[in-house]
């Protein structure tokens, strides 16, 4: 009896504040289908988002049980949810897209459709985009290529059988058993093949380029990520033979590898993973001048026992000792130098894991040496900003300010101040308890700068100061 009174007294408690303190908050301003928002309070905690309704009875979607939820869609039955504050409460509308709706924003007609492979070509693998949204050829299986292609202002695709396979997001020629990512053995680009057979076993397979280190025995799922060039450092290269059949060379990385590539340009190409034996040869100081000679005694190090690359043990020289030839010489090797300064330059960088929706770029010095990666997010503008924030880092800022809870970061475009930027928009739930007493799941939304991590805002439910724990 008194567990009851107390249940009715908490409920008759929360009537009487709830017209008070639910304040109904709305990121963009109200209904503004052109911006991406959310709402907080009011009785409600949503996002604006894109949505397909696939049904012809209504012809109007009613409420958004109707609507699959897509991050884009085009033509008729285009549709946004729109959530806005009305009479401080939680409200949302359906808005008809006609142009498209792409990450929660309806399209407007300046926003145009671009690709890369120039329409519909199987053979070519190609990207589009439109308002801010980016999606490529993919295959969905060995045999079917999904192709997408501009179609007037909007995105379209198609699904079609490949006469031969379906390989890296494009269709393959007749006659073809082997395709390339990087079109040969180039230690430089992480490449992948993929290789197949339609007579006696048929199979396909995609093979991957990885680091490796001479002495390191790899294991299915057990490749390393990077090494140095203070290691046997190398990548094994995965190519496609004359005769269309896998291939693999071992490519020297002098400056490391990161990322299935060399750092700062590849070396000696190798049909094993052995090294061939490297002369290290050290001299000692020239003799002095003697009948118009002088001369010295060399030994390899590593004791190869080849002479391919080993020094001059004698020269001609003058009464005064000096060598005569010394300047023609230089003269002839006026990069090897050079080609030991650039090799001093180039040092391992440590490689990104860029968050999704953004792109992996490097940046060079006057050598070609990798200096650093960054992440790069393209703006619908088309300009670029530097992402220095990963995902794990803003659920991190996150949960240091709220406490731990189940947080998942996407990234964003917002505009702030006028200006566009880089925003993670972080959604998850949270443990609460309602007076302390009533265990409560709690929908937090959050925005945090993806550039400096600075937590823009935390909205939480308007119940939030009747709980602990949030």
């Amino acid at each position: 009896m008194k567990k009851r009174v107390l249940v009715l007294g908490i409920l008759l408690v929360l009537s009487l504040i709830s017209g008070v303190y639910a304040a109904c908050v709305d990121s963009d301003g109200g209904i503004n289908e052109g911006v991406y928002g959310f709402v907080s309070g009011g009785g409600g905690d949503d996002y604006d988002f894109c949505g397909k309704y696939p049904w012809s009875v209504p012809a109007f979607p009613v409420d958004r049980e109707d609507l699959s939820k897509v991050n884009y869609c085009s033509k008729e039955k285009c549709y946004i949810l729109e959530t806005y504050c009305k009479n401080d409460s939680y409200a949302e509308k359906i808005i008809s897209c006609p142009i498209g709706c792409a990450n929660g924003i309806c399209l407007n007609s300046g926003q145009t459709c671009q690709e890369s492979d120039e329409g519909i070509d199987y053979y070519t693998l190609g990207e589009v985009s439109h308002g801010g949204y980016k999606t490529s050829d993919d295959c969905f299986d060995p045999l079917t290529l999904d192709e997408y292609f501009c179609n007037s202002t909007f995105i379209d695709s198609q699904r079609v059988e490949c006469s031969n396979k379906c390989v890296f997001g494009a269709c393959v020629e007749e006659g073809v058993t082997c395709v390339d990512s990087d079109e040969g053995i180039n230690g430089d680009i992480k490449g992948s093949i993929g290789a197949w057979s339609n007579s006696g076993s048929p199979y396909y397979s995609e093979i991957h380029d990885y680091c490796e280190i001479a002495g390191h025995t790899t294991r299915y799922g057990d490749v390393i990520s990077s090494c140095s060039g203070q290691e046997d450092c190398f990548v094994v290269e995965n190519y496609c033979t004359t005769d269309g059949k896998p291939g693999i060379k071992y490519v020297d990385c002098p400056n490391g590898c990161v990322n299935s590539s060399c750092i700062g340009g590849s070396g000696e190409v190798r049909d094993t993973k052995e090294r061939k034996c490297s002369e290290n040869w050290e001299c000692a100081s020239w003799s002095n001048c003697l009948n118009g000679q002088k001369t010295r005694t060399c030994t390899d190090k590593n004791n190869c026992g080849t002479l391919s690359n080993k020094p001059e043990t004698s020269m001609s020289c003058d009464a005064e000792g000096n060598n005569p030839d010394q300047e023609t010489m230089q003269e002839q090797n006026p990069g090897n130098q050079t080609q030991q300064t650039q090799q001093q330059i180039c040092q391992a960088v440590a490689l990104l894991n860029c968050p999704s929706g953004s792109e992996l770029q490097e940046e060079k010095d006057g050598f070609g040496c990798i200096i650093r990666y960054r992440c790069s997010y393209v703006l619908s503008t088309g300009g670029d900003v530097e992402v220095q924030i990963m995902p794990e880092q803003a659920n991190q800022k996150l949960t240091q300010e709220i406490g731990e809870g189940n947080y998942e970061a996407e990234l964003k475009e917002e505009v702030i101040d006028g200006q566009k930027i880089a925003i993670y928009e972080i959604t998850g739930e949270k443990e609460a308890r309602l007076f302390g007493l009533f265990r409560i799941r709690a929908r937090i939304i959050s925005r945090v700068n993806a550039q400096s991590g600075e937590i823009i805002n935390i909205n939480k439910p308007w119940w939030s100061f009747l709980a602990s724990g949030i």
